[in-house]
């Protein structure tokens, strides 16, 4: 962060900086004071990068309780940003979670993976039988 100051840097899951917290004090402590320079942005504002197919809305509610809570008390801020970039699955109810935890944006990379992959159907030997 130091050799490139120019750049913005960023990583979600609160707890990956409860682990630095825990085990490397010096080093969550430049991270902390970068967050506050506005250098480094803590993302996704979950506990960690869960699942958003399977759980209830209430087991994403507190992915996020437990993820901001800690943000705000570490780095006095809530993130504002969405982060799922390895999802296989996104609930409806998303968008509504993700505004009630105080969130403007989500970022994810999945959604568009046909336009490169091709349609799942359109690959499996069983679905070409079928057509």
């Amino acid at each position: 962060m130091d050799r490139y100051p120019e750049h913005r840097f960023a990583s979600s899951s609160a707890q990956q900086y409860k682990w630095l917290e825990q085990l490397y004090p010096p080093l969550f402590e430049r991270i902390r004071q970068k967050v506050l320079e506005g250098k480094f942005y803590p993302i996704g504002g979950s506990w960690v990068e869960n699942d958003a197919n399977m759980p209830s809305g209430e087991g994403l509610a507190r992915q996020l309780i437990y993820g901001q809570r800690y943000f705000e008390s570490r780095f006095g801020l809530r993130s504002r940003v969405g982060w799922l970039p390895d999802s296989f699955g996104l609930t409806g109810a998303l968008p509504q979670i993700l505004r009630g935890a105080g969130m403007n944006y989500f970022f994810t990379q999945k959604l568009s993976w046909w336009v490169y992959m091709g349609y799942v159907r359109d690959s499996t030997p069983d679905a070409r039988l079928q057509e």
